[in-house]
């Protein structure tokens, strides 16, 4: 019987009665499989090394190469031992995130990958809520409706704010849209409902400035603000300096938005997604993450 049919029938019978706890962690080449199983009313943790190998045929075949039962924190100061440290009191006295940091040179996003905390942020001021730095974590909705039916809106955004939202989102197409909003706002005033709301804007600058008025935040789309709804030019962008003369057109566009909302208070959402990137984007970047990110920064540089 091959090595692989091997395995497959003896992960089938182990698995009857084992919890599994991790899946696989690479360390070194060598694919580490922990699991917990009861023997004798105790639990036990195991430990099994995998090998994978490819024969002369390109075919993957599979062996466990060590089984033997093992101490978790044992095994985890035998890794670090590795790297340096050669005292288990040294082990004792690590952070969480050190002692349980197996895999090497990934850059964390997190200071802890056991205890949750929060990132510093800067603080910014929507309306009468406040979210980053060390404000709570706000809630945001968005309305389903038309936003030119001002009286579903308003129910929406009534009924939103009761049941514990903080920020409401509303969609602002084009200027009947814009001249709702304005509808929308005096209504929730005269109810005693005061609730930040944000504009979602796409494809016109014009509504952009008109939405200010009467919005607390106004998200742009990089994707389809300046450039409009994709014409798919295939044009060839020789040189950077080519594709970043693109940015005085954004510049010019994009720039009295931001003099408005600095003189009323406003803020700005830059929300940019890779479903949506501009041709001129694409022609420069393709269809890539990269894009999506230079995309965003063309504007947040701004």
């Amino acid at each position: 019987m091959s090595y692989i049919k091997r395995l497959i029938l003896f992960m089938l019978l182990f698995y009857s009665h084992v919890k599994i706890k991790k899946l696989f962690i690479k360390i070194s080449n060598v694919n580490i499989f922990f699991a917990e199983a009861k023997k004798n009313g105790k639990k036990e943790f195991f430990l099994f090394l995998l090998n994978i190998k490819k024969n002369s045929q390109q075919k993957k075949t599979y062996h466990i190469t060590k089984r033997n039962t093992i101490n978790k924190s044992d095994f985890l100061y035998s890794l670090l031992n590795e790297e340096g440290n050669s005292s288990k009191k040294e082990y004792k006295n690590l952070k969480d995130e050190e002692k349980y940091n197996i895999i090497q040179n990934i850059k964390k996003y997190c200071e802890c990958t056991k205890k949750y905390k929060r990132l510093p942020t800067r603080e910014v001021v929507i309306g009468n809520v406040k979210i980053g730095g060390n404000n709570k974590i706000a809630i945001q909705t968005m309305a389903s409706c038309d936003t030119r039916n001002v009286e579903e809106c308003v129910y929406q955004i009534r009924k939103c704010k009761d049941l514990g939202a903080d920020i409401v989102r509303l969609t602002v197409q084009g200027v009947q849209e814009a001249q709702a909003s304005y509808h929308i706002k005096e209504k929730l005033l005269s109810e005693n409902v005061n609730i930040p709301l944000v504009a979602d804007i796409h494809f016109n600058p014009k509504i952009a400035l008109m939405a200010a008025d009467v919005f607390e935040k106004i998200r742009v789309n990089p994707g389809n603000y300046v450039d409009g709804r994709k014409k798919w030019i295939d044009k060839v962008y020789k040189t950077k300096e080519e594709f970043d003369e693109g940015k005085l057109f954004i510049k010019e566009k994009f720039v009295p938005l931001i003099e408005k909302c600095k003189r009323l208070n406003r803020a700005i959402r830059i929300g940019t997604n890779h479903g949506s990137l501009s041709s001129r984007v694409l022609s420069y970047y393709g269809d890539t993450p990269l894009g999506m990110v230079d995309s965003a920064f063309e504007f947040s540089d701004l």
